[in-house]
């Protein structure tokens, strides 16, 4: 491994590391992580690589943690998505995730509606699919 890649690797771990981060700050929002958010978040850090070890770390160290936006334009969408879905997953948004998901979604260049219009296409899916995968794909179909 040269020098090259592994500021590369420790630039890819700051980005999942955030990404995680932003999931946890909506999760942590209302005042605790349930079930269904845990296991999302479990669920995207293993997509990451992350370890168990890695979440404890991340929660306890939120603040350590730097914004830093995914690569590309797909990547960002995703990780908007993600944190729309996570807001929506325990059936109840409090208006503290609608403001870090809005305060995300512009700082990587989107409007604060972005937000909005996820929740109405998501559960405007939610008829024909219940996978977050499956909903995602349905809805950048709709906007590619």
């Amino acid at each position: 491994m040269g020098l090259f890649d592994l500021f590369k690797r420790e630039d890819s771990d700051s980005t999942d590391k955030n990404y995680l981060k932003q999931l946890i700050k909506v999760a942590m929002s209302d005042g605790n992580i349930d079930e269904k958010e845990n296991k999302f978040i479990n669920k995207i850090a293993v997509k990451f690589n992350l370890s168990n070890e890695d979440i404890t770390d991340i929660k306890s160290n939120l603040q350590d943690i730097k914004f830093r936006e995914p690569q590309n334009a797909k990547a960002r969408f995703q990780m908007v998505f993600d944190l729309v879905w996570l807001m929506l997953i325990d059936g109840n948004i409090d208006v503290n995730e609608i403001h870090i998901c809005s305060r995300v979604a512009m700082k990587m260049g989107y409007e604060p509606q972005i937000v909005e219009d996820l929740v109405n296409a998501i559960r405007n899916n939610l008829v024909d699919a219940t996978e977050p995968e499956a909903i995602y794909e349905k809805i950048l179909a709709t906007i590619e």
